[in-house]
């Protein structure tokens, strides 16, 4: 089955309508395996895009499939800031955005910035990912890269430090589940929370996980979890959204069901409901043949039936 760079589009809580471009899953694996993650499985391959060929990928699908999106959104199964040609794309991307009416945005671990200064003029949103979780750090993050807690979160400080001209485009995105019990987790809460307060970041997103992710054993937190969390970080002075409900998706021009499917359920596991809505009935047919070829998996998550890759 195909590996293509562009997937979606996904009914993102945070986003909008948002079409997803993974610039690097073909040749660099991701320095972290963050609990977290919606990748489940590492994606590798062979090829490489250069930065003229993925936003020809983008103005494609754009057109062929009669999208109407509100974000591009760089990011898939690893950090973009690995990628060599991202200031290159970025640009190239301003220009598709503009044209659409639609927001640029980046999502970026944040231990790598090379480039940063010439993506964060280029792009719209810089978002940064925090893991909330009742685990320790190194469980939460899981690098793979030689780094403690201290140094990356020091790597932290030092992006929103060199980036203040432009704070009104970097969000912190935190992310809080739970493995056990929700008193449990609020010890963790107030322990991570500690750490969040050093950055002195002036935007954040708030929300929970709402599919599978990389750790199986990872629940949902609580609404009144986040609305504590949420009260905590404006205290600070800090704007705060909480992504609760997504979007509405309008029904796309479905040209390549099994590769459509196939590449959206490797970023993002995808409600059965979900792949209806996006893909319609060819969608599902396709989704179906996949898990009948072991390409994908089914599994029940929340009480809800989800597409998500196999092992």
């Amino acid at each position: 089955m195909s590996l293509e760079p562009v997937y979606g589009p996904h009914p993102s809580r945070c986003l909008g309508v948002s079409l997803g471009v993974d610039p690097i899953s073909f040749s660099t694996s991701c320095y972290m395996a963050c609990a977290m993650c919606s990748v489940l499985n590492p994606i590798r391959s062979l090829l490489k895009y250069h930065a003229g060929e993925l936003v020809r990928s983008v103005e494609r699908d754009l057109q062929e499939r009669g999208l109407e999106i509100d974000t591009i959104y760089v990011y898939g199964s690893s950090d973009p800031f690995l990628y060599d040609e991202l200031t290159e794309l970025v640009k190239g991307l301003r220009e598709v955005s503009e044209q659409q009416g639609s927001r640029l945005v980046v999502r970026t671990l944040g231990y790598f910035q090379r480039a940063l200064e010439a993506v964060v003029e280029s792009v719209d949103e810089l978002h940064i990912p925090f893991y909330i979780a009742d685990m320790d750090w190194n469980t939460l993050y899981r690098p793979s890269i030689n780094v403690t807690r201290s140094e990356y979160l020091e790597k932290l400080r030092e992006l929103f430090n060199n980036t203040r001209k432009s704070t009104e485009k970097l969000i912190l995105e935190v992310v809080v589940a739970r493995q056990g019990a929700e008193n449990i987790f609020t010890d963790y809460l107030n322990d991570y929370f500690m750490l969040i307060r050093r950055l002195k970041v002036r935007k954040v997103l708030l929300k929970t996980i709402d599919r599978p992710v990389r750790q199986s054993n990872l629940k949902p937190v609580s609404r009144q979890s986040l609305e504590r969390l949420k009260e905590m970080f404006e205290n600070e002075g800090s704007w705060v959204q909480t992504c609760l409900k997504p979007s509405t998706l309008p029904r796309i021009r479905v040209k390549r069901a099994f590769i459509e499917v196939y590449n959206h359920v490797l970023r993002k596991p995808l409600k059965t409901n979900e792949v209806n809505e996006i893909y319609g009935e060819i969608g599902i047919i396709a989704a179906e043949s996949l898990v009948g070829r072991k390409l994908l998996s089914k599994q029940i998550w929340e009480n809800q039936l989800f597409y998500l890759p196999s092992k």
